[in-house]
């Protein structure tokens, strides 16, 4: 199968936040230079002299963790989503939210990987020069820091991200993808990576998207020997979003002239022609800022199903003459909907909760056939 490549526009020489920001990023790695300089990064002092592309540093709003006094590493942050990291390197990260949708992550570990904890980091020791560092933040965001000591490390990783009842990946335009679950809603997102070296400067690189494999492709080939370690993330993002369907109208019993389920021809010369069987109609649903087709259809109160049997019987009238061939077509009747739908975020600050509208979908239709009735008509 062949990738699909989304390069990030990550240009190393290009200020991101202006010049103060990028001196500053310099000073805050020189303690991670001097650190690979000596033949070994201290995680510690790479995360606590760090900081990400906003200028925030590694450490800030993130929850410790303990892995000696919390063998499971179950913990609930600030924002109602529980994030469970295993004793097992091997074991998925799991994201949870309140709504009950579940998110794994899966890191490009060994066997032979080692999980540890120290003054409340967790990292996940690799044989080749690779360490992970899954941080918990308060705002319910899971990162997982890759610091890459050498440049013996590997320069593409891959991730596992799926959706607890199954779902898939899609790539976004800023470089970043969205997980979706089995009904194609939205359970998490995932930032457009980064990566900089020991010196602060930005390395540059993407993900790559193989079926629903997630590689991340960092360019360690051009980073100097003197500015290891290189530190890259990505963010995944746990999403509790909420749907509401704003009704506009209802048309009860009506034509669907853009849906011919059946009919007949009466030939030339003279007569008429009748239908008389089972058709099939189908039920349209258009939906709109990740909402499912099943939950656009409870709102509405009818059924998700496509295909309706509708049971037709009817005649044509009667031509005495006709020089060409006379089509009498059969219709679907059914109910029009006409809608919005609106996306809600629910979060928590403190012990209030919060409600946010996220996006508003422009006006969508639905059509609902009757299995009783049926529009026939000459054309």
């Amino acid at each position: 199968m062949s990738a699909l490549s989304l390069f990030l526009p990550l240009a190393v020489d290009e200020p991101r936040h202006g010049q103060d920001l990028d001196e500053g990023r310099a000073e805050s790695h020189m303690r991670g230079t001097e650190a690979a300089e000596s033949g070994k990064a201290d995680i510690a002092d790479i995360l606590e002299t760090s900081v990400d592309p906003e200028g925030v540093g590694l450490l800030e709003g993130v929850i410790e963790l303990n892995h000696d006094e919390t063998p499971g590493m179950f913990v609930e942050n600030f924002d109602g989503v529980e994030i469970e990291i295993s004793s097992d390197p091997l074991e998925d990260i799991v994201m949870r939210n309140e709504e009950g949708s579940e998110v794994r992550v899966t890191l490009p570990v060994t066997d032979q990987s080692q999980i540890s904890s120290s003054s409340g980091i967790a990292q996940i020791e690799n044989e080749d020069d690779v360490v992970f560092i899954p941080q918990i933040m308060e705002s319910g965001d899971l990162r997982v820091l890759v610091v890459m000591e050498s440049a013996d490390a590997p320069s593409r990783l891959e991730y596992g991200f799926s959706s607890g009842n199954g779902g898939r990946i899609v790539p976004q335009d800023d470089g970043g993808f969205l997980v979706l679950d089995a009904e194609d809603n939205e359970t998490a997102s995932i930032d457009p990576p980064w990566a900089f070296d020991a010196l602060g400067q930005s390395v540059p690189t993407r993900f790559e998207f193989e079926g629903e494999k997630v590689f991340q492709l960092v360019d360690i080939a051009s980073v100097q020997p003197d500015a290891f370690p290189v530190v890259a993330d990505p963010v995944v993002r746990a999403r509790h979003f909420y749907y509401k369907v704003i009704d506009i109208r209802r048309q009860r019993a009506q034509p669907n002239y853009d849906q011919r389920i059946g009919g007949c021809i009466i030939g030339i010369g003279a007569g008429s022609c009748s239908v008389k069987r089972g058709l099939s109609a189908y039920r349209t649903i258009q939906t709109e800022v990740g909402i499912s087709r099943g939950a656009v259809a409870a709102r509405l109160g009818v059924e998700s199903g496509s295909q309706v049997n509708v049971s037709v019987s009817c005649t044509s009238q009667t031509y005495k003459t006709n020089k060409a061939d006379i089509h009498y077509n059969v219709y679907a009747v059914g109910d029009f909907y006409t809608y919005r739908v609106e996306k809600w975020k629910r979060y928590t600050v403190g012990a209030r909760t919060k409600h946010t509208k996220v996006s508003t979908s422009p006006t969508k239709r639905a059509f609902s056939p009757s299995p009783e009735l049926f529009k026939c008509k000459v054309n």
